[in-house]
């Protein structure tokens, strides 16, 4: 997604997490939350140029899940997934066994979902540091 991420900024020390709701209705798809899952927001001074992905396996309609949020304009990203992924939301789709690179710029994010499988141990490369929750 192009400038999907938010921005915070503070001139004293924050603690940021982002939450899925526990409770929410889509009346488009016709269903409600499954659960409720959190991640701990790191400072851009923490972000780095290689992961390995702990994800949760495709279970229930639920898919395996990975995000990457870029910090600078023009960042290069390598992803070696260990699940294959479908194209969708402007995303590209990942087979296995295959690197991919991606180009995003500062703010961007890249949302990937399974189909099946689990995206555990897939790894994200960058020539330049981003978050991968």
């Amino acid at each position: 997604m192009i400038d999907g991420a938010y921005h915070v900024r503070s001139n004293v020390p924050v603690t940021v997490y982002q939450f899925n709701p526990l409770q929410y209705t889509d009346p488009s798809a016709f269903s409600n939350s499954f659960s409720n899952d959190a991640s701990l927001l790191f400072p851009t001074t923490a972000w780095r140029n290689d992961y390995y992905v702990p994800s949760w396996p495709h279970t229930g309609g639920s898919p395996s899940q990975l995000a990457v949020t870029a910090w600078q304009d023009n960042t290069t990203v390598t992803i070696d997934v260990a699940a294959g992924t479908l194209p969708a939301g402007g995303a590209p789709g990942f087979a296995v066994g295959e690197p991919q690179a991606i180009a995003m710029n500062s703010g961007d994010v890249l949302e990937l979902a399974t189909s099946f499988g689990d995206l555990t141990g897939s790894r994200v490369t960058s020539d330049k540091p981003v978050q991968v929750i």
